[in-house]
């Protein structure tokens, strides 16, 4: 996709303003691309620290991620980091 967006940008086909706007969005992008990565490291630091989770984890189709999420929802008592 980065490849795409960047011959967009960089087309002499394409109109200066649909080149600036594909700058535009692939900077938004971008950024919302490293917030996701900051979420997923803190969930998996989460993970790593967390004996539910990783028993959770375990089950088929919960991963890592689900495993958090479950061992959160389903221990309302439990100290949340």
């Amino acid at each position: 996709m980065r490849e795409l967006l960047q011959r967009l940008t960089t087309a002499q086909g394409v109109p200066a303003l649909a080149r600036e706007m594909l700058g535009m969005l692939t900077a938004q992008l971008e950024a919302v691309n490293g917030k996701l990565r900051a979420i997923e490291a803190r969930l998996m630091a989460c993970h790593r620290h967390d004996q539910t989770s990783q028993g959770l984890a375990t089950i088929p189709g919960i991963g890592p991620i689900g495993g958090v999420s479950f061992a959160l929802k389903s221990l309302p008592s439990r100290k949340r980091g």
